[in-house]
């Protein structure tokens, strides 16, 4: 993201497939080894939260895996500060529409004049032994 940001006025791509397109990534990078997907489909496995770029909080939902991919109780949820978090189906629907609300109120590389409340790191999701990955 970040490389396609410096070339890009600070925005990230509008999907995926920008990013298999520029060859800064391969498709095989959207599918998630344990779900059963065509491997050509870069949206199966993870959700893109288009529309941002390097001015959002760090709050914000970049890429989150999809609840239909996993049985399990926690998912894989990348946000703006590059952090990833594996939060329960709650928690990430609630980041989710966070990052959604702020995108609705703040459109365009400007300083934010909307923030939900949001507890960063997600603490109150890890506190049922989640874990953060480096």
């Amino acid at each position: 993201m970040k490389m396609y940001a410096n070339e890009n006025e600070g925005s990230y791509p509008q999907n995926y497939q920008i990013l298999v397109d520029t060859g800064m990534l391969v498709p095989k990078t959207f599918r998630c080894s344990h779900a059963d997907s065509t491997p050509n489909d870069l949206n199966a496995c993870y959700k893109y939260i288009a529309g941002q770029g390097e001015w959002v909080p760090d709050e914000n939902v970049i890429i989150y895996e999809s609840p239909e991919c996993h049985d399990e109780k926690r998912v894989a949820v990348a946000f703006a500060n590059g952090q990833v978090y594996f939060l329960n189906h709650d928690e990430m629907t609630k980041r989710v529409q966070q990052t959604r609300d702020w995108l609705m109120y703040n459109s365009g590389p400007q300083p934010p004049t909307f923030s939900p409340e949001i507890d960063f790191p997600p603490r109150s999701a890890l506190s049922d032994g989640g874990s953060q990955s480096p």
